[in-house]
């Protein structure tokens, strides 16, 4: 990640369209096994370039993904804030006190029946619109970081819905998210 910010920013352009839409990122033979690349030869990193459907600049990076997520699954509410409040530099109010707050267990229920639970519930759902759609283009991302097709053996929706915004709407993936925000 480290050298990803800093190729961006003292040899790239340093804008901001750089470092959330670049398709490259710099791996040594651990982390191209995580990204599910080619192992590059050597022992140091090396820049390659990724497939831009799946990996997009900064958002999409394996730690992010891992740090917004909880420890077995996946976390759209994680994910989304860290681009409402990170990226669009907006503030969130505070869970209301009390609230309840356990993850279901992988298989239970899916992300997206989970997300659906909290934004058909009027005393979630004020906050929750402002993150879960936002943290859903990154379900193609497990808890580790790593790029998966299925999810408990069903194919994974990615789609979102950008609100609160300038640029708000729908949207598929990090790359219709990035592309949105970059507009």
């Amino acid at each position: 990640l480290e050298l990803f910010v800093l190729s961006a920013l003292r040899e790239g352009d340093g804008r901001v369209d750089t470092l959330l839409g670049a398709n490259h990122t710099f791996v040594n033979a651990r982390l191209a096994a995580l990204y599910g690349i080619e192992a590059p030869a050597g022992d140091g990193f090396t820049r390659v370039e990724l497939d831009p459907s799946r990996f997009r600049g900064l958002v999409t990076k394996p730690v992010l993904m891992a740090l917004s997520a909880h420890d077995q699954r996946t976390s759209p509410t994680f994910r989304g804030k860290l681009v409402r409040t990170r990226l669009l530099c907006q503030g969130l109010p505070p869970p209301p006190p009390g609230v309840e707050s356990t993850v279901p267990s992988p298989g239970e229920l899916s992300t997206r029946e989970w997300v659906q639970q909290r934004l058909d519930n009027p005393s979630c759902a004020g906050c929750h619109e402002l993150m879960d759609p936002i943290g859903l283009a990154f379900e193609h991302f497990d808890a580790m970081g790593r790029y998966r097709d299925q999810d408990d053996g069903a194919a994974i929706d990615a789609h979102g819905l950008l609100v609160g915004t300038d640029v708000d709407g729908p949207f598929d993936g990090p790359s219709g998210l990035v592309d949105k925000l970059l507009a």
